[in-house]
């Protein structure tokens, strides 16, 4: 690929997004915004130690190899298709054009949960998490004029490119990382007892704890790494490095959460895992006891600041992805405007950015009146990412089947049988076990309107569709940096 220089697009120049901005270690940490690695002291550990107990290690390196299984996909098809369009241009490869604009929608909405679930759990921990730990008394209400100069940062950030987003995020992620693996590494060696009891099924509550801790904990914990893959046409040689970033994301974070994960079960002590999920912030107690008060209040500071980094990489994922679906016709051309200097599509930012804080205020008000705000904005939150969850698991069944039915362009390779049916499968298989738990163990009211707004908004999709199949039916994706050109039409 032809290094393009960064300058602004002349007069009779098409302004486009800018390439070769930023390599395969911005990407990392690009990624890794999303993924926040403080929250391992935090939720990232309560959802599977719940379930898993003293084997809550065990259960996030299985979330690591299953993250590992759906990150295969990514990896197979960066080395072919690098599109602002994401994972919409890697179904449109293998599947046609109606699957392609179904994904597209559907990650559009699942961005559009994922900033406003973002916004209302901070907005519900913020106050909570600092009266916890330093013993005050702020009211519920203090997060909201932090949670609003938050988004105000994310939002400038994002509008200023992806250069200024990628150093901050490397700053942030850089420090989490430091922090989480010092602290844990004082807890450890403050630990009664240290053994390999937590890596294994002797420990209670066995196979069946730990397997309920992975999908109910573990696995979601990962959740983000492909937030990088709309960056196609931004990455330097994103055919190489965006596939490698993932893998790499993974093995590094994955690492991280296990290790955390390991100093806080020892450090809490296996038999006393039963009140250990119920702490809520149990790295920020251990770092308490073991460190100092100061030490708690950095976990809290940095807990309540990284609100920011799951933000930007979610806005500057979903702003491409709605930039490609102008560009493709999906959305109105407006949707496509980049600006000439900074090349970041505002428009999709600007109205995307809106529509999540408008969610978010909405459902979060109509909560709060019905059950308080504790309670209230709690649950607004569960709604939204039980939503948003089941939007994310079924983009990534499609991206795998995507990659599978890709090998009728090619035919079956004996070398490609793994990597594009056996890997696709398993990692499918997985998400369908985790949505087929989540069903069977049963979802109370109002937590149940998540599910069933997945359902009505899937429908919705399936109607817009069909009501501009014309359009759909003729997508051509713009080339962007595609081998493979969609068809032009489909059975």
């Amino acid at each position: 690929m032809n290094h393009v220089p960064l300058r602004m697009a002349t007069a009779s120049e098409p302004v486009t997004l800018r390439a070769n901005t930023v390599g395969t270690f911005g990407l990392l940490f690009q990624a890794m915004g999303q993924e926040a690695p403080i929250a391992i002291f935090a939720g990232s550990i309560t959802g599977a130690a719940a379930y898993a107990l003293g084997a809550t290690p065990l259960a996030f390196i299985l979330g690591m190899l299953a993250s590992l299984l759906a990150a295969n996909t990514i990896y197979q098809y960066a080395k072919k298709v690098a599109n602002a369009g994401g994972y919409y241009a890697y179904v449109a490869d293998g599947m046609g054009s109606y699957s392609a604009a179904f994904t597209a929608y559907m990650y559009i909405i699942y961005q559009v949960l994922n900033i406003a679930f973002i916004i209302l759990i901070y907005l519900w921990t913020f106050s909570l998490s600092i009266n916890v730990i330093l013993s005050t008394n702020l009211p519920g209400w203090a997060g909201i004029p932090f949670v609003a100069l938050e988004s105000l940062a994310v939002f400038i950030t994002v509008y200023l490119g992806l250069r200024p987003s990628v150093r901050v995020l490397t700053v942030f992620g850089l420090v989490e990382s430091a922090v989480v693996i010092a602290f844990s590494t004082v807890i450890i060696a403050h630990a009664p007892v240290n053994s390999l009891a937590p890596f294994t099924f002797t420990v209670p509550p066995g196979a069946g704890g730990v397997f309920l801790g992975f999908v109910t904990g573990s696995y979601f914990a990962y959740a983000g790494y492909g937030s990088i893959v709309p960056l196609g046409e931004e990455a330097r040689a994103p055919k190489k490095t965006i596939g490698k970033a993932v893998v790499i994301l993974l093995l590094i974070i994955g690492a991280i959460y296990i290790y955390a994960a390991y100093a806080q079960v020892v450090g809490w002590g296996i038999p006393n895992m039963a009140s250990f999920a119920g702490s809520g912030l149990p790295g920020a107690f251990l770092a308490q006891q073991d460190i100092g008060l100061w030490a708690a209040a950095l976990v809290i500071i940095l807990y309540n600041l990284v609100m920011f980094t799951p933000l930007v990489a979610m806005a500057t994922g979903l702003s491409r992805t709605a930039y490609a679906m102008g560009r493709d016709g999906l959305l109105p051309k407006a949707f496509a405007h980049l600006h000439p200097r900074h090349r970041t599509p505002t428009t999709a930012l600007w109205i995307f950015a809106l529509a999540a804080s408008v969610l978010a205020i909405l459902v979060a008000t109509v909560f709060d009146l019905l059950y308080g705000f504790v309670n209230g904005v709690f649950d607004a939150w569960l709604i939204l990412l039980t939503a948003s969850t089941l939007a994310t698991l079924t983009i990534h069944i499609l991206a795998n089947t995507a990659l599978t039915a890709s090998l009728r362009k090619t035919g079956v390779r004996a070398s490609a049988i793994f990597t594009h049916v056996v890997v696709p499968l398993l990692s499918s298989a997985v998400i369908i076990a985790v949505i087929y738990y989540a069903v069977q163990s049963g979802i109370a009211y109002p937590i149940l309107l998540g599910p069933l707004g997945f359902v009505g908004v899937s429908l919705a999709i399936i109607l817009i569709i069909a009501a501009r199949r014309k359009v759909v039916r003729n997508l051509r994706l713009a080339p962007g940096l595609r081998e493979t050109p969609l068809p032009a039409s489909e059975p």
